[in-house]
């Protein structure tokens, strides 16, 4: 289902970037569809690679032009909560019907005045602008009842009811019900496990811990760490973490590619694990 030589199709992948496991065998992908122009959501099959379902999101969910990245399901309850960052929203998706719903025009998805991106002390610009990207890392607790997120630029966490989601309630319902659940670094991605969570910090080098006692702590500096992308704790214990030099790419390097591979995937052992 790959795509070659520049051939795209509704049959193959476009442009992956979302990656989540459910826990239950399931890897899912988000599909933004930069040369099809619609957004899709794979799900494979991890021991057979066959597919389980790929839905394309509705005009009206995920319009052209779209950005939806990060991603967590809920495989028990056939459920996809998703993060667009190019019109900051959350979209929910059944994963057996397809229908979607978006809930958007919110302050808590949009990025933070006060905070600003940085590499090695430089302001990151994109496409010649000061990168101010909203609503970005989304994370699903344990038992599935509740939807974390926030702005990659931004220092706030926020919490809803995932039930609001899956059920559609209106703006006005869901809006009431989010709550700050505390303090984050700039980050591109999350995760949450046992009621810790863990985010990446673009800003400096590094990965963050917010503790069940709500304080923000360091768990990693390192150079290497240069724009740490993706963050999951490991049913074997340890954190691992994608790094992509994402400030090295034309859109936020004034149109050059400065980029050295390789690319890496790095794992870290928890200090409190």
């Amino acid at each position: 289902m790959q795509t070659h030589a520049g051939r795209y199709s509704d049959a193959t992948i476009d442009s992956p970037l979302g990656i989540y496991q459910d826990g239950q065998g399931g890897l899912w992908i988000t599909d933004m569809g930069l040369h099809l122009g619609k957004t899709r959501l794979w799900g494979f099959d991890i021991a057979s690679g066959k597919l389980i379902t790929k839905l394309t999101l509705p005009e009206n969910i995920a319009p052209e032009g779209s950005f939806v990245q990060d991603l967590a399901v809920d495989r028990s309850r056939g459920v996809a909560y998703l993060a667009d960052i190019a019109n900051p929203g959350l979209i929910t998706v059944d994963l057996e019907s397809g229908v979607a719903t978006r809930f958007s025009e919110h302050p808590a998805l949009e990025a933070e005045p006060g905070a600003t991106l940085k590499i090695d002390g430089k302001d990151v610009q994109f496409n010649g602008k000061p990168a101010k990207v909203g609503v970005d890392p989304i994370t699903l607790s344990g038992d599935g009842e509740t939807v974390f997120f926030g702005a990659m630029t931004g220092h706030s966490w926020y919490s809803v009811p995932a039930r609001l989601l899956r059920e559609g309630a209106d703006h006005a319902t869901i809006a009431a019900a989010i709550t700050r659940v505390g303090d984050k670094p700039v980050s591109d991605g999350a995760d949450t496990a046992g009621g810790t969570h863990y985010f990446t910090n673009l800003n400096q080098h590094g990965l963050d811990v917010l503790g069940a006692d709500g304080k923000l702590t360091p768990l990693v500096r390192d150079e290497r760490l240069d724009w740490p992308d993706g963050v999951r704790m490991a049913a074997d214990g340890w954190l691992y973490v994608t790094v992509n030099q994402l400030d090295s790419t034309p859109p936020f390097n004034d149109g050059k590619d400065s980029g050295q591979a390789p690319y890496r995937i790095f794992k870290v052992w928890p200090v409190d694990n």
